[in-house]
């Protein structure tokens, strides 16, 4: 839709951003938990700890959701380019929508469908929430499993669905190989 309501597309593109700042706070989740190993030998994931995660403060929160797939991607079976894509599409809202959207010069590139490209968008927020939260749904499963702790798990539904999604995931991912 070209003329899309702008309170309709505020709303869409709020929505997205909020969204997508979701999914980064659980990639910093796993990601402390991470810090120690061999992979996090920059500096923003060394001294990234479960504790200075859950303060929530800003300045101790410096990694970017690129940067945390580049790092641990691989270990954590969620690189891909669905994901790779993700992340630049997440970029673009949050760093070049305005241009592509409202600014009409001609011989450049522009958004063909605003409406259309962050209901998409929402949609794939929601199928890597999914994901990665069964992935520090699974984390915190075998960290109780470690600490002889396996009587005190008592997963909701909503939480083994998202580790299903996990499961999923790298199913999807393994055999497209």
């Amino acid at each position: 839709m070209k003329n899309m309501d702008l309170i309709e597309e505020c709303g869409l593109l709020g929505g997205c951003l909020m969204a997508v700042q979701k999914i980064e706070f659980i990639l910093y989740g796993i990601a402390s938990h991470l810090s120690h190993l061999p992979e996090a030998k920059e500096k923003r994931f060394r001294q990234l700890t479960p504790e200075k995660f859950l303060r929530g403060d800003p300045s101790e929160l410096k990694a970017t959701l690129g940067q945390i797939e580049r790092v641990f991607g691989e270990k954590l079976h969620i690189s891909s380019s669905e994901l790779n894509e993700f992340i630049e599409q997440r970029n673009l809202i949050a760093h070049n929508y305005y241009r592509l959207t409202k600014i009409q010069i001609a011989g450049t590139k522009s958004l063909e469908n605003p409406e259309e490209f962050l209901r998409k968008f929402l949609v794939q927020c929601t199928y890597w929430e999914n994901v990665l939260s069964g992935l520090l749904n699974l984390m915190l499963v075998n960290a109780a499993k470690n600490e002889n702790r396996e009587c005190k798990i008592n997963l909701s539904e909503l939480q083994k669905s998202t580790m299903a999604a996990y499961y999923a995931h790298i199913e999807k991912r393994l055999t497209s190989r």
